[in-house]
């Protein structure tokens, strides 16, 4: 899949919101709620599956979405390179601060 033609679009969209409240925009980036197996291997949308021992408070055999994971989903995937199969949204935080968003591929 290609990434959607809109996608700058949507970062600059993003990064407008970054400069009213970087706060609301990191913790909406924070959550991470729970989803069916369905969600976590639709082809685009970026979820974590969980059920190693590297999160014991979290049941085993689960999966989480997050708010940018659904945002990349639309967006489409990177079809090579070291983040193939990754959305091309990226956020980019400094000393535990959202900076801002930019494009994770580089369109040409």
């Amino acid at each position: 899949m290609t990434i959607r033609d809109d996608t700058d679009e949507l970062i600059a969209f993003l990064n407008s919101l970054v400069a009213i409240d970087p706060y609301a925009l990191a913790e909406l980036l924070c959550i991470r709620v729970p989803c069916n197996r369905a969600l976590a291997e639709h082809p685009t949308v970026q979820a974590m599956a969980f059920g190693d021992s590297s999160c014991t408070f979290i049941a085993p055999d689960t999966y989480r979405v997050g708010v940018l994971g659904i945002l990349n989903g639309f967006c489409g995937v990177i079809d090579n390179g070291p983040h193939k199969s990754w959305g091309p949204i990226n956020a980019i935080y400094g000393d535990g601060v959202l900076l801002r968003f930019e494009r994770r591929d580089k369109p040409s």
